[in-house]
């Protein structure tokens, strides 16, 4: 759910819920159900736009990992170079 069709739910909510209140159409029952309602796209909410908007980027961890990538092979090619006696303690 993108926040800008997030927004559009909640200003149709609040004009449903505004008509329902000028027109007299509010009892206790409706007033439990527009609080559910409420609860359910706060809920909607914290679950599908904000992960999207404080998320990270996909485009760092390729640079990352194309990094990673370049020392390894590095790595990869000095031990082939030399041998396991580059490792040895002693």
């Amino acid at each position: 759910m993108t926040p800008k069709f997030y927004g559009y739910l909640w200003l149709a909510f609040a004009v449903i819920a505004a008509l329902s209140l000028v027109a007299a159409g509010f009892s206790l029952l409706t007033w439990v159900v527009v609080g559910f309602v409420a609860f359910g796209m706060i809920w909607a909410g914290m679950i599908c736009v904000l992960p999207g908007m404080s998320g990270h980027s996909h485009e760092a961890p390729v640079a990352e990992r194309e990094e990673r990538r370049e020392s390894v092979r590095e790595a990869v090619s000095t031990v082939h170079a030399g041998g396991f006696a580059k490792y040895r303690s002693v």
